[in-house]
């Protein structure tokens, strides 16, 4: 990522001074790799790695076109992690088995942000033991809600219909996505100090 970028005129010439917080070569890999995009791309390329003077044309449309792409990026990581997303999760699941729709409580999300929270330092899947159901998910970077409702559905097939019980392994992470009697729903996500995340929904 730059961190910075200084213009300094002397006469006609002008001097781009360029701060780099990354080594070049992850900057580099990163860009080559929107090779769809490579020829407006490419001017933004040669001013950072080369120190060429620009056509500033090109190189405001090549930045340009730079910061839409991280832009969609974290839109797409946001939406994985909205209410309205671990909803259509569960009710997915849920209605694969006949289960009604489960609906987003505040209090129950309010309930779940504040237990992550407290997670942050340790880290470590330690369940509430509140007044709720709840399912915890930990991934060692950036894990979505998505990422962590397809976790407990996997569960599904060691869950056995007929004894209602798990067989061959755990599945009551599954079991709480479709438990009937749930029909209220919290989610939060957090960092932690040392970059994994933690993801909690709270179901009543």
């Amino acid at each position: 990522m730059v961190a910075a970028i200084r213009f300094v005129n002397k006469g006609s010439v002008s001097v781009y001074h360029f701060i780099n917080t990354l080594q070049q070569s992850t900057i580099r890999l990163a860009l080559y790799h929107l090779v769809p995009l490579y020829h407006y791309i490419q001017p933004l390329i040669n001013v950072i790695y080369y120190q060429k003077k620009p056509n500033m044309m090109m190189f405001k449309i090549s930045l340009a076109i730079v910061c839409v792409i991280g832009l969609a990026t974290v839109h797409v990581s946001l939406a994985q992690n909205s209410p309205q997303d671990y909803l259509n999760a569960h009710n997915a699941a849920r209605a694969q088995v006949g289960v009604g729709p489960i609906r987003w409580d505040a209090k129950v999300a309010s309930y779940a942000r504040n237990y992550v929270d407290k997670l942050k330092g340790s880290c470590k899947l330690v369940h509430s033991v509140g007044p709720y159901g709840e399912n915890l998910a930990c991934g060692s970077r950036d894990l979505s809600g998505i990422a962590a409702m397809n976790m407990w559905v996997a569960e599904k097939p060691k869950y056995d219909y007929n004894s209602n019980s798990c067989v061959g392994g755990e599945c009551c992470h599954y079991t709480q996505v479709v438990w009937s009697n749930s029909v209220h729903l919290g989610c939060a996500k957090v960092r932690c100090n040392n970059g994994a995340t933690i993801i909690s929904c709270n179901y009543y």
